[in-house]
């Protein structure tokens, strides 16, 4: 069963990090593959979640948003592999921006 989450700390660092990237991007991002990725891996527009000389940290990402669904903070939209995040999602990505500061 789906649960949600209201404290930002018990968060993961990656999971932080997809929900603060997405609300810079207009509370979206994807997981795609790429030529420069070499597999698939976490996007947004400016952010990429990836080391070319490290598969697990695309792997810990990709996890995260997994994760991030299973807490109702992100949700599928449209096609395939592409998130936004919930109203809910968004209030939590707020408070982790706060904490970051």
């Amino acid at each position: 069963m789906p649960t949600t989450i209201q404290d930002p700390e018990t968060l993961t660092s990656e999971q932080q990090d997809i929900l603060v990237a997405a609300m810079n991007d207009r509370g979206q991002f994807a997981i795609l593959q790429r030529s420069d990725t070499f597999g698939k891996a976490v996007r947004t527009k400016k952010v990429r979640f990836f080391d070319a000389d490290d598969s697990e940290v695309a792997r810990k990402y990709l996890d995260a948003v997994k994760q991030l669904e299973q807490l109702l903070l992100v949700r599928e939209i449209g096609k395939r592999d592409h998130f936004e995040l919930t109203n809910v999602g968004w209030l939590v990505g707020r408070k982790v921006q706060q904490a970051q500061r």
